[in-house]
C-alpha cells in the first residue's frame, strides 16, 4: 500500500487553449505537486 507522501504521476491535458495539450500531473498526499509537459502528446508546441 503505497504511503501518503509516494508521488505518482497522472495523465491529464491543460484547458488553458483549444490546443489542449498534454500534462503529466505529480500528485502527492493527494495534491498537485507539479505539473509537467506530456512528452507523448505534444500537441502545441
Amino acid at each position: 500500500m503505497p504511503g501518503k507522501n509516494d508521488t505518482r504521476v497522472v495523465k491529464s491535458f491543460c484547458r488553458m487553449c483549444s490546443s489542449c495539450c498534454g500534462i503529466d500531473a505529480h500528485v502527492a498526499g493527494g495534491k498537485l505537486v507539479r505539473a509537467t509537459p506530456c512528452r507523448v502528446r505534444k500537441i502545441g508546441e
